[in-house]
């Protein structure tokens, strides 16, 4: 190979720079191209499926890495309050347990879709088949009504999408 890779003795260092440096099939990136709202719903509800078999296995390494892409997310999210309720209303409504109180947590941030939200925490806080998720949906309340958050709306919305 002539050029760049001369001065390279072995392959693993050509691989390693094309990781590094080469063209855009070799890195992700997810989360600098425009995402839709579909998009993100389903790297959110990949994601908190993650972060719940994580949590259960006690796996804080995979938890950490997935929770800051769920946190990119949010962000990416929280700019645009439109395509936030279109987001989290349909998450709202998941099947995933871990996927709603993450969303019923972000709404309580955002300050949109407060008392589905609430319902869904209060809900999920009562039932003792879920273990530690019981306990997530729990501190989530109490960290909101401690705040003062379910009760000061900036955004009045009835129901979530579905």
């Amino acid at each position: 190979m002539a050029g760049k890779y001369e001065r390279f003795a072995s392959m693993n260092c050509r691989l390693r720079l094309l990781w590094r440096k080469g063209p855009s099939r070799f890195r992700s990136n997810d989360m600098k191209k425009e995402l839709t709202a579909q998009e993100i719903i389903e790297l959110h509800v990949r994601s908190d499926e993650i972060i719940d078999i994580a949590t259960i296995k006690s796996d804080y390494q995979t938890n950490n890495k997935e929770y800051k892409k769920r946190e990119k997310l949010f962000t990416i999210v929280s700019k645009d309050l439109d395509l936030a309720m279109e987001v989290y209303g349909k998450l709202l409504v998941q099947p995933c347990i871990a996927s709603k109180i993450s969303a019923a947590t972000e709404c309580l941030k955002l300050n949109i879709y407060i008392d589905e939200a609430v319902a869904i925490l209060e809900e999920i806080s009562k039932r003792t088949d879920i273990g530690t998720r019981r306990l997530n949906a729990e501190m989530a309340l109490r960290v909101s009504q401690n705040a003062g958050l379910s009760n000061t709306p900036a955004v009045t919305v009835s129901t979530p999408m579905a």
